[in-house]
């Protein structure tokens, strides 16, 4: 990119396209390009003039060069850019972004926007996807409360067998996960649990009508269609 020429006193004018200077305060013409000892004799309206004559496409093409030379910042594939507090890129993804500037030559103002909207709709995205999940884990309480086996004014009852299989089988850990994840409210989740728990019940000496079941018995009442018996 070719940069800007300054001229000395720094409080002098210059046109980046045309290279004219504008006289200073005491008369003399200052010279954009170095070593033009040529003064500007043309009036403020003979330029006006100039740019009068000039088509759509060469003032198109002047303000383009413009707007480039002006840009101090155009990139060569080292735009810079500063991610959202706590947000961080993997290395794959950090070499594809700045390859992706360098290709579109965005400048580092252009590529902050670019990394803005990137996390702005990341983020958005993640919570269209937790507010979609939490309504589903709603969805599934409601289908255990209303579940036709072991849902309605039996409910209360079976969620406590259920969380009698959990403290039994279950690690110290298993409630903590199952709640971080929502799984506790999983309707598939809780009619397994409380079979498993309705085993427990029927294995306790001190229940009412057990008939001390053994260990296989438990089982085939758990999954009653493997129940084959082999003579």
């Amino acid at each position: 990119m070719t940069d800007d020429v300054k001229v000395e006193p720094a409080t002098t004018e210059e046109s980046v396209l045309a290279g004219e200077g504008k006289a200073d305060e005491g008369g003399e013409d200052k010279s954009v390009l170095p070593g033009d000892d040529k003064t500007d004799t043309k009036t403020d309206g003979d330029k006006a003039g100039d740019d009068g004559n000039k088509t759509d496409d060469e003032k198109a093409a002047e303000a383009a060069a413009a707007s480039e030379a002006k840009d101090d910042s155009q990139t060569d594939g080292t735009a810079s850019y500063e991610l959202p507090e706590g947000a961080e890129l993997a290395e794959d993804a950090k070499e594809a972004v700045e390859a992706l500037f360098a290709d579109a030559k965005l400048n580092s103002e252009q590529a902050q926007k670019f990394i803005d909207f990137m996390f702005a709709q990341a983020s958005n995205d993640q919570k269209a996807q937790e507010d979609s999940y939490k309504t589903t884990v709603q969805q599934w309480a409601q289908e255990c409360k209303d579940d036709k086996d072991f849902g309605g004014d039996a409910y209360a009852e079976n969620q406590g067998i259920a969380k009698k299989a959990i403290d039994v089988f279950g690690t110290p850990e298993l409630p903590a996960t199952l709640k971080d994840t929502g799984m506790d409210n999983n309707p598939e989740l809780f009619r397994l649990l409380v079979k498993v728990g309705k085993t427990l019940k029927e294995d306790d000496p001190g229940a009412a009508g057990n008939k001390g079941d053994t260990p296989k018995d438990r089982v085939n009442k758990l999954y009653p269609h493997d129940n084959n018996d082999k003579s």
